[in-house]
């Protein structure tokens, strides 16, 4: 598999399980929905979310994904957080993903009061699996 493969999977209607350091440096993982735009890998999230504050105190990721329809065909990426996107770019970005995941125009799972950010991530060391 080459690594444009890896874009294809980031592209296509995968999940991707993230991982970020806790507080008390365990791994903590959860699924995602993940975009690929400019070389960066994009996960949309709030800012009261688990992994966006460990983001903020080590930007430092790993993320696993595989494809949907072959689960022999599956990357693992290391990179490190090195941008965030809040306000309406956050906001049009989760409806995207929306449309992209559910076959939705908005975003179902809105939160009043919940503030959305977009993490740039920097791939750094990608492992093809197999």
């Amino acid at each position: 598999m080459s690594v444009e493969k890896v874009e294809v999977l980031l592209k296509d209607k995968n999940l991707a399980f993230f991982a970020t350091i806790s507080k008390d440096g365990s791994p903590h993982v959860v699924p995602v929905w993940v975009d690929f735009k400019d070389g960066y890998i994009i996960v949309n999230t709030t800012t009261s979310r688990a992994k966006y504050k460990n983001v903020k105190r080590d930007p430092r990721v790993t993320i696993s994904i595989v494809d949907r329809n072959d689960p022999y065909n599956a990357a693992m990426i290391k990179g490190r957080v090195v941008e965030e996107v809040k306000g309406e770019e956050a906001e049009e970005h989760i409806d995207a993903m929306a449309k992209k995941y559910l076959g939705l125009d908005r975003f179902p799972f809105r939160v009043d009061g919940e503030e959305r950010v977009m993490l740039k991530i920097m791939p750094e060391k990608v492992v093809l699996i197999p």
